[in-house]
């Protein structure tokens, strides 16, 4: 097991938020996603993180259009396994997606809730999964997402 996070962000320029970085983008996943497994096995770690950078052909730490498609990707698989029926309910996977990505919980009146379940529902209801992908960059690219690991 991958027990020392704090190991691979000292390897991590200081000029970047280390979420930028594809094996924390990946652990912090697991912390995100999977309450059980918060921290990631090797294989399950270099397996998502390979996803992104040998795909791409990449470092850990350099980003660009395609590692910004295959982190959505990589994203949109973790909803996929953990909470599979959120694709079916739009105004749950908003609500999820304020959960995993900014640790908060928002009541259907609030303002940022009816703003993105309003966006959603323009890609139908159910969204299909371009409208689901939206909304993930949304909140990964969201300055309150990358507030938790540092500047954004």
């Amino acid at each position: 097991m991958c027990r020392n996070r704090l190991l691979l962000t000292a390897y991590l320029p200081t000029t970047i938020n280390p979420v930028d970085n594809q094996r924390f983008f990946v652990w912090q996943h697991y912390a995100d996603f999977l309450v059980n497994q918060p921290e990631p096995d090797e294989n399950g770690l270099n397996f998502w993180t390979g996803n992104i950078t040998v795909t791409c052909g990449t470092g850990f730490n350099d980003n660009n259009s395609c590692t910004h498609t295959k982190r959505i990707d990589v994203s949109s698989a973790f909803w996929a396994a953990q909470y599979p029926s959120a694709f079916q309910n739009n105004a749950q996977f908003v609500h999820l997606c304020y959960e995993v990505y900014l640790r908060r919980r928002v009541p259907d009146s609030d303002s940022g809730f009816q703003f993105w379940l309003g966006v959603l529902n323009s890609y139908g209801v159910p969204a299909s999964q371009a409208g689901h992908n939206n909304l993930i960059d949304a909140f990964l690219g969201s300055g309150e997402y990358r507030q938790r690991f540092g500047q954004p």
